[in-house]
């Protein structure tokens, strides 16, 4: 039952669309709308710590995002995919960094 390029659950949706109409200054936030997914990932991503802006917390924030629970939570096997999460933040980063430079 998830919906759109995000893939939320329904509830989870009804529970940000008015912060997404408020951003985004939109009367309906729809998950199939790229612009409003991205923005609600966003939000819940900065919900789930990644507003800290530490690589802790954003790694954090991606294992939650990923299984609704924490990278070093006791027996969850969900780190993998926080650390993919950074490999592509470093490699974007990097990108950034070379375009900078230019």
């Amino acid at each position: 039952g998830a919906m759109g390029p995000s893939q939320f659950i329904p509830a989870t949706w009804e529970s940000y669309d008015q912060r997404i109409e408020a951003a985004l200054g939109v009367s309906v936030a729809n998950p199939w709308n790229p612009q409003h997914a991205i923005t609600a990932t966003s939000l819940y991503l900065m919900d789930l710590g990644a507003g800290a802006k530490t690589y802790t917390a954003e790694r954090e924030a991606a294992c939650k995002y990923y299984s609704g629970r924490g990278c070093s939570a006791p027996g969850v096997t969900n780190a993998f995919y926080g650390n993919a999460v950074m490999g592509h933040v470093a490699t974007i980063q990097a990108n950034i960094d070379i375009l900078e430079g230019i």
